[in-house]
């Protein structure tokens, strides 16, 4: 508010026509009258609400006035205090609604419990109005609105680089929302503002432009990826017993390298996890200088130290600092990272390695031998689990590299083993 290309005549009309409606029905009260727009300023009647609309906010802070006092007043019996010419509004107010909804499945919407809220109360012109607290669960019986956002800026254009900024602050995780959406949405009337072409924004703007407001930036979701895979990996070696540079919050201390240390060269860490059913692995290697590379498909990325402390911080090789929130259970690692909630599932087959001189299936990581479903003779087809190993607070599928048959099982259930030994021989059936 104030809507952006109606004329203070259209304004007054509008006005005028509502009142009359309210006056023919006798309503005595705060209501809203909607219509709909079409060409020429011609408007057209759709419906009236007897109370305040979830929008009022905006006029609220473009008139600096308390509308739901105004409908206590007028319940009172009390006279409107001010007349409309004494009105005057200023600025500009942008709303957004923040649900507990999957913008790309259609905005259907989704039940859980809120494990951490966040909300940018530090910004000034920024009003939140919110009715759940952490460790609340946000259920199915209700409307799935969590929060309201109402920001005011000088233009309109200020007003939407203000929310731009306060949805960058608001965080929620443990159940998903449309956040990131409205994000993209903000961007893209951002980017309105700024065109000198200027786009009508009609009733299908969201249908139109859909796959492009529900899309989930590449490198956000790059970065994403990386700081999951940095924190199983730190957290993984915690519960082993390493408490070396992995967990270190003394950014000035020499880094230690002996963990790191291996006689075959760079020692490789595989993660796997899945983003809106797209599978991505992830592969550390573990430098001498206790740097990391990580690879995802066809990127690289250079990690010189972390700590993973309250929350998770990356240096990376070209100066730049990421800072990360994560929340974890058994199946998801959530995580706020350059102001949106990225939620990764975690997917646990791992590929095989083999010892070619030896027949050998190898451990791809160190852990606990969970599960062991074949035994000496069996006969196995490639991909077959083969065992299953506990590790990194996940369970990891060992699979069979191909068709054979077990020769040998090295290790039993509750067994420890160490990255890069012999589980078990496989002969195979060529």
């Amino acid at each position: 508010a104030p809507a952006t290309g109606i004329s203070q005549g259209l304004r007054n009309r509008l006005g005028e026509v509502s009142v009359e409606i309210g006056r023919f029905v006798k309503y005595v009260g705060a209501g809203t009258v909607e219509y709909i727009l079409g060409k020429d300023d011609a408007f057209y009647f759709i419906e009236m609400n007897t109370r305040l609309q979830v929008e009022h906010p905006v006029t609220e802070e473009i008139t600096g006035l308390d509308l739901v006092e105004w409908q206590f007043r007028i319940a009172a019996g009390e006279p409107l205090p001010l007349k409309q010419n004494n009105i005057i509004y200023s600025g500009h107010a942008t709303e957004a609604r923040v649900y507990a909804e999957v913008p790309e499945n259609d905005f259907s919407p989704v039940a859980g419990t809120i494990e951490c809220l966040e909300t940018p109360d530090d910004l000034k012109n920024v009003r939140i109005e919110i009715g759940v607290k952490k460790d609340e669960e946000v259920g199915v019986n209700y409307d799935g609105m969590i929060a309201k956002i109402i920001v005011r800026g000088d233009d309109k254009k200020s007003s939407l680089l203000l929310m731009q900024r306060a949805l960058s602050k608001f965080c929620i995780m443990g159940l998903e929302t449309n956040l990131s959406f409205l994000k993209n949405l903000v961007h893209n009337q951002i980017l309105l503002c700024s065109s000198s072409a200027s786009e009508l924004i009609t009733t299908n703007h969201i249908e139109k432009n859909l796959l492009k407001l529900v899309a989930f930036p590449d490198d956000t979701l790059f970065l994403a990826l990386v700081t999951a895979s940095i924190h199983e990996l730190a957290s993984g070696l915690k519960d082993l017993g390493f408490e070396s540079q992995y967990v270190n919050s003394d950014l000035y201390t020499p880094w230690v390298g002996e963990k790191n240390w291996s006689l075959n060269g760079p020692r490789p860490e595989i993660f796997c996890f899945s983003f809106r059913g797209e599978m991505f692995e992830i592969c550390l290697l573990m430098n001498a200088n206790s740097s990391y590379t990580v690879k995802i498909r066809d990127r690289h990325f250079e990690v010189l130290r972390f700590i993973n402390d309250e929350t998770l911080k990356l240096w990376f090789d070209d100066k730049s600092e990421v800072d990360a929130k994560i929340i974890e259970d058994n199946f998801s690692v959530s995580i706020f990272i350059c102001g949106r909630v990225c939620r990764l599932e975690k997917q646990v087959s791992i590929k095989s390695q083999t010892n070619s001189e030896s027949g050998g299936v190898i451990s791809p990581l160190p852990g606990v031998v969970a599960k062991v479903f074949y035994r000496n003779g069996d006969k196995v087809d490639k991909g077959d689990v083969l065992m299953i190993m506990d590790a990194m607070k996940m369970e990891h599928e060992v699979l069979s590299p191909y068709n054979g048959y077990v020769k040998e099982v090295y290790f039993e259930e509750g067994d420890r083993v160490e990255e890069g030994v012999d589980l078990l021989f496989l002969k195979e059936i060529k």
